[in-house]
């Protein structure tokens, strides 16, 4: 009888040695290091944008630094595709991953003036890309949402059924009696 190697370690032998290569890259702790700082600068810069003095002084040096960022994220994603070997469409598995692609997706698409206060909205997702950096934000992240549906109940709950104190009602908090 033939035994069966598990299924992600027959994915790994028929993966191209360049996607092995890629993806030994994007694991390292380096890289993901490396991303980290960039997302945590994006936010920076982000910020900074919001003052106007500094804009004022420096716009020109914070839109490059904004595109040499946006540059990497879209490069850190190629990889990732990349990575997938001859099967790209693996990527999207993940929601992580979607959610990476689709706020850098939306950054890179050419904005018009009068769309300039969404771009630093969306710009400000990219910070919540930590979520998808950290897994152990990812599983507290997933416990939150979870619960947020109990948060809710217990919160609604005392406003609901909360009844109306029975000193407003016969007298006792100093006012006039309103019982007969």
């Amino acid at each position: 009888m033939e035994k069966k190697s598990p299924r992600h370690l027959d994915e790994w032998s028929s993966t191209p040695s360049w996607a092995k290569s890629i993806k030994l890259v994007i694991a390292s702790r380096w890289f993901q290091n490396f991303i980290l700082v960039m997302i945590l600068f994006a936010g920076a810069l982000v910020g900074l944008e919001t003052i106007k003095t500094v804009v004022h002084e420096y716009g020109t040096l914070l839109k490059l630094f904004d595109q040499i960022v946006l540059l990497i994220f879209t490069v850190e994603i190629a990889l990732k595709i990349l990575a997938e070997g001859y099967k790209p469409w693996r990527f999207f598995k993940d929601g992580w991953n979607i959610f990476d692609f689709l706020i850098i997706g939306i950054c890179l698409l050419p904005w018009q003036a009068p769309f300039l206060a969404v771009l630093r909205l969306v710009r400000i997702l990219r910070v919540l890309r930590l979520v998808s950096v950290l897994p152990r934000l990812q599983l507290l992240v997933g416990a939150l949402l979870k619960s947020l549906p109990s948060i809710g109940l217990s919160a609604s709950t005392p406003a609901i059924a909360r009844p109306e104190p029975a000193r407003n009602q016969t007298g006792l908090a100093g006012g006039e009696s309103r019982l007969p």
